[in-house]
């Protein structure tokens, strides 16, 4: 690598290091404390939104808000919901990168296609077989753009493993697998839209199952290709039998197609195992009217399974002109029906219908409420369980529907119902009471406000030795406004949730900021304690302030919990790790002041994974920043900076292990002995860098010198890295030159600047 091409990376990485707290989330905790790719944060739907389209694939279901956003919920594994992760979700998620500009959804199988307010097509979920239109067969948990369909396309619709897409000029482009010819050619599957040939007329709308399309004109025909009954294969696109006028719409499921006459009437054709199309007949070759419906037929929901075979458990549904809902086919409760039954609940005011594979949902028109039915083992009916429903029952967040959730424990100070943690209304106003009730595999919500560990629980008031301890598979997040009904929509930066050593609540601020002279009475020890607490623990999205003791005020740990989204200030000391492997994610450790070693991060044992971290503004004796004796500790994307202390380096490592990877240490003071990193073993500590800068660090030999960067590079690595005052040779910049400078940060003053040049 040149060397201008390794300082604009070092440029970079120190940037990113430096606003890392600032930012999304770029890792996460993998297994055995290794970092991973984030997945994207997602924004659940909070209650009293309106649908206005609705969309079911195999297990997973979708809806379109009045407001231009989509959500999904239900099974994820191929990336369906388009949340970023590959998780089940059982209420509904905000899909990541859409914004609110989305008129149309449709979803099918195991993929979901969106098309915009300016006519682009975005895809996502399972691509096996090109079916998502981005040129390849990699499967995406966020959408993405289909090739060449950036713009005037007016309607899409998704099949089994094949998507088509209807343009303003009346084309029809499909891409995917084509195995059965629904591509409306002879070629292979395609991992771009290609033009369907032999169309005739105006086509006005589409239609996708998994082995075939459909096509409407403006005439009312349809148009039909890819496979039919006993295997039969239509290329190019022919007209259905008996189906070359007076057709008003279509739907196409796995092996089954159907149509709504303009005379009200619905028509069917294709497999009939589960008597899916009004039939008692196994097979039907051509259209044939479905009996016993009462009123006319506005729209069709073919629904089943996700590939050709005899157990496809298919169904079909009509919305009808009174807003009922009928109907027949395959049921989870009965033998199939082959006469249209009005679903329970649903005989009347129903606006838009759509069929998965075992489930169906209906959106009210008054209300913008999504009811759905069926099966439920992936959450698909988003009512925030797993249990199948014979009759409808209301998705979470849509149309004022919320969830009551028996795995979470509910905390707001200003709570004024039961006060028993059942529900926001309810809530525990007390974080010690939650914790007193909450068993393994329970989650602890806690609106923002202040907490104080001598409260509740059981506590003795103004007990300085009271804290919050952490309990085994027991997880506490915080950040809530008190409404929300999916964890992820909390929001820790903007609605702070305080847990506070303010027992006696007479501190001159909240949090502190300046511990020495903020903090009046006898605080909390430490107000969080981490005892033994094995990888099932985790703490997130909180500030942590006002403890008193010199190590740990903040947080004390000797387990191997998962600490995440915190900012711990205004201790006398941040945090202590006395033994074990715990795991920081988006960490910042600031403003704690004391005398101790270690003031803002001090490991003692154990082996720690800090990632996202920054640990700034601590003030102490010896190793303001962070201290370390024998013990493994791995820094990723972490910014050390701004630190004071009397001697040893801002970062000081006594036997053990320190690896630092994309991070930065800059602008720390010491009055003697390297105010950046001093390693204490004499050269047996292993410490290694990786893309990571030490520049601008003082002690007494001055600021940016050798000296004051690293006191020895004896036995330590280096790698594509920068050290002021140090040539390093290999990979490394030269940190002997001025013109090397990373120029990110300002200097202690400008005269004692390291690349002054007297203009």
């Amino acid at each position: 690598m040149g060397r201008a091409k390794r300082l604009q990376l070092l440029v970079t990485v120190a940037l990113l290091a430096a606003i890392a707290l600032l930012v999304a989330p770029l890792v996460q905790a993998g297994p055995h404390g290794k970092p991973q790719p984030a997945q994207e944060s997602v924004a659940p739907l909070q209650a009293n939104h309106r649908a206005t389209m609705i969309a079911a694939g195999d297990s997973h279901t979708c809806a379109l808000t009045e407001a231009g956003e989509v959500y999904c919920w239900g099974g994820n594994s191929f990336g369906q919901l388009g949340d970023g992760s590959a998780t089940n979700r059982r209420a509904p998620v905000l899909v990541g990168g859409l914004g609110s500009g989305v008129r149309a959804i449709s979803a099918k199988g195991n993929h979901t296609c969106a098309l915009s307010s300016s006519g682009g097509v975005f895809c996502w979920g399972s691509n096996q077989a090109g079916q998502l239109g981005d040129g390849s067969t990699t499967n995406r948990t966020t959408p993405v753009a289909v090739t060449n369909l950036s713009s005037g396309v007016r309607a899409v619709s998704v099949g089994g493993k094949h998507t088509c897409a209807l343009t303003d000029a009346g084309q029809v482009f499909c891409w995917g697998e084509n195995f059965d010819k629904q591509l409306g050619n002879a070629q292979g599957s395609s991992s771009v839209p290609v033009l369907v040939n032999g169309l005739s007329g105006s086509i006005v709308a589409i239609a996708a199952g998994t082995l075939q399309t459909l096509a409407l004109t403006d005439a009312g025909g349809v148009f039909f290709w890819g496979r039919h009954e006993h295997m039969i294969q239509t290329i190019p696109p022919a007209y259905v039998s008996g189906l070359s006028s007076g057709v008003a719409n279509i739907a196409a499921g796995p092996e089954h197609s159907c149509v709504g006459m303009s005379n009200g009437s619905a028509r069917c054709w294709g497999n009939n195992m589960f008597k899916q199309l009004g039939s008692d007949s196994p097979i039907v070759l051509a259209p044939v009217q479905v009996p016993g419906l009462a009123s006319s037929v506005v729209q069709l929901a073919a629904g089943g399974g996700p590939s050709a075979n005899t157990l496809l458990r298919s169904h079909t549904c009509v919305l009808m002109d009174t807003g009922a809902v009928a109907c027949w086919g395959w049921s989870i409760e009965t033998q199939p029906r082959s006469q249209p039954v009005v679903v329970t609940g649903l005989n009347s005011g129903v606006a838009s219908i759509a069929a998965g594979y075992r489930h169906t949902c209906a959106i009210m028109a008054a209300t913008g409420e999504v009811r759905c039915w069926g099966a439920n083992e992936s959450s698909q009916l988003g009512d925030g369980t797993t249990t199948q429903q014979a009759n409808p029952v209301a998705v979470v967040g849509f149309g004022g529907a919320a969830p009551i959730n028996s795995d979470i424990i509910y905390v707001n100070h200003a709570a004024t119902g039961a006060n028993n943690g059942t529900s926001w209304a309810n809530a525990y106003k007390s974080l010690q009471d939650a914790l007193a009730a909450a068993q393994p595999g329970k989650e602890i919500w806690v609106a923002a406000g202040t907490y104080y560990p001598d409260e509740g629980g059981g506590k003795r008031n103004n007990d300085p030795t009271a804290s919050f301890a952490l309990k085994n598979g027991v997880a506490i997040y915080g950040g809530f406004v008190g409404t929300e009904i999916e964890r992820s929509r909390r929001d820790w930066n903007t609605h702070r949730t305080i847990l506070s050593g303010d027992i006696e609540q007479n501190d001159l601020a909240s949090p502190i900021t300046d511990p020495e002279n903020q903090i009046v009475g006898p605080n909390s020890h430490h107000v969080v304690l981490s005892v033994g607490n094995d990888r099932t623990t985790r703490l997130d999205g909180f500030t942590l302030t006002g403890g008193t003791h010199g190590a740990g005020g903040g947080i004390l740990s000797t387990g191997s919990a998962d600490f995440a989204n915190l900012t711990v200030i205004g201790n006398k000391g941040g945090v202590d790790i006395q033994d074990g492997n715990p795991y920081f994610l988006n960490i910042k450790i600031t403003n704690n002041h004391t005398s101790y070693t270690g003031c803002g991060l001090n490991i003692e044992r154990g082996r720690v994974v800090f990632v996202n971290g920054l640990i700034s503004g601590n003030r102490g004796g010896i190793s303001a920043g962070v201290y370390v004796w024998n013990a493994s500790v791995e820094f990723y994307n972490t910014l050390i900076s701004g630190n004071s202390n009397s001697s040893y380096g801002s970062v000081h490592i006594d036997e053990g292990s320190m690896k630092f990877v994309n991070s930065t240490i800059t602008g720390n003071a010491s009055l003697s002995n390297a105010g950046g990193v001093f390693n204490a073993s004499g050269g047996r500590a292993d410490v290694r860098f990786y893309n990571s800068i030490i520049w601008n660090n003082q002690d007494d030999s001055g600021i940016g010198t050798a000296a004051s960067s690293i006191n020895t590079i004896q036995n330590t690595t280096f790698q594509n890295s920068l050290v002021q005052g140090h040539d390093l040779g290999g990979s490394n910049l030269n940190g002997t030159l001025p013109s090397n400078n990373p120029r990110f940060v300002a200097p202690l003053s400008p005269e004692q600047a390291p690349t002054i040049d007297g203009d």
